[in-house]
């Protein structure tokens, strides 16, 4: 049970079942009536929060799960809300209202990520899309940590490729977001930024091939984002995404990469897979030493002059055959129907390509995203890179 302004108790806990909730911060504790509880079902109404106008507001027990739904809230300034998770059940189950810090237990100021898988939730203004909530949920089991700032631009990022109705074709995407991961020279372990937002194929995480003190990371700022450090072996990330199996037609596939600081040009991959025999997939370069910049979907594609090439980069194929390398929401290149066919059975790197097993042309550019997608049309592609450039932007590392 948590008590928040002792002085308070009688009035500001309300008893649903064997559920206590400890109100506390209300202007003034006549605002809050505590009549009204629905103790069979679970369910405590709370209403006359400040003004008449956000009565509507619930909170919900789910007995099954012990979890409990925070709904409806407005954006209000004068409630300073959160979550804070300390029960051994791992289920988000005490909500405080007023100032957090009266709470002995709340995490570090706008962090997930602690201890006991505390969870601390500042500022949210209504329900997160589920893809967001099952990323938080991976984010913690992979001993992650994360903003909250990052969650609401993530949750934004996911809202606006549904709005554009592309959220079915997106397969796999990493924003290469969270907070850093630590210098470990055994640990391979890189916590939130090695957990996709969208893994609806390839594996649970884009496992880093080495040690967390082979990258160089930083979310924020001018060339903020994901990239190989120095010395040892390079690292790639494996996404377990197989071509043969995961993409359903040859005519409807594509991907997407975000370089968000550039290692200028450099015989490198930023993603891909190749079987040695001609068929490949990925991205050549950006600027690829004496080559430019390319994007291969079964065969190669054609090359473009792109010195110190970055941004976000998004290749497609679609019924046409031609494969069309998009460069910050513009067209950039079209491969005239280079044919070929999804007959790669290795998985897809990031970072890297690999080679019949083997990574290859590993990439010292830095990254903000990496995807995995089906063909977008025009249209689509634009909102995509709309949605993909707010997200950087929200992180201050755009191109």
């Amino acid at each position: 049970m948590l008590w928040v302004g002792g002085s308070r108790a009688p009035r500001d806990v309300i008893e649903a079942g064997n559920v206590r909730l400890a109100l506390a911060g209300f202007t003034n504790p006549a605002e809050f009536d505590e009549s009204v509880t629905d103790q069979a079902a679970g369910k405590l109404a709370l209403s006359a929060f400040l003004n008449a106008s956000r009565e509507s507001r619930t909170i919900s027990e789910n007995t099954p799960t012990n979890r409990l739904a925070l709904t409806g809230f407005l954006p209000a300034v004068p409630l300073n809300r959160s979550e804070n998770e300390t029960q051994p059940s791992n289920r988000l189950a005490l909500i405080s209202f007023g100032n957090p810090s009266r709470d002995s237990r709340t995490p570090s100021a706008d962090q997930i990520g602690a201890p006991r898988a505390a969870l601390k939730l500042s500022g949210f203004n209504g329900n997160l899309e589920s893809e967001t909530t099952a990323w938080i949920a991976a984010v913690l089991a992979n001993s992650g940590t994360v903003s909250t700032s990052t969650i609401l631009a993530q949750n934004q990022w996911v809202k606006a490729i549904k709005a554009a109705g592309i959220r079915s074709k997106i397969l796999r995407w990493n924003n290469v977001c969270g907070d850093a991961f630590g210098s470990s020279s055994s640990s391979h372990n890189l916590g939130a930024v090695e957990v996709p937002i969208i893994k609806d194929k390839g594996g649970t995480t884009d496992a880093s091939s080495q040690a967390q003190n082979q990258w160089s990371y930083t979310e924020r700022g001018a060339g903020g984002g994901l990239k190989y450090s120095s010395g040892g072996s390079p690292p790639y990330l494996d996404s377990g995404f197989i071509c043969a199996s995961d993409f359903a037609s040859d005519t409807d596939a594509g991907w997407a990469c975000y370089v968000t600081a550039t290692a200028g040009s450099i015989a490198a991959w930023s993603l891909g897979v190749q079987d040695g025999s001609g068929n490949d997939f990925g991205f050549v370069g950006p600027d690829y030493t004496a080559v430019g910049t390319r994007a291969d979907v079964w065969k190669s594609g054609t090359a473009h002059a792109d010195a110190g090439g970055k941004g976000f980069y998004h290749a497609t194929k679609g019924a046409s055959g031609d494969v069309l390398l998009y460069k910050t929401g513009s067209l950039f290149q079209t491969t005239t129907n280079p044919g070929g066919n999804r007959v790669l059975t290795f998985k897809v790197f990031f970072n890297a390509i690999n080679l019949s097993g083997t990574p290859t042309a590993n990439s010292f550019h830095t990254y903000g995203a990496f995807g995995l997608l089906l063909n977008l049309t025009a249209t689509e592609a634009l909102a995509l890179y709309n949605a993909t450039q707010a997200f950087q932007t929200a992180l201050t590392r755009q191109v």
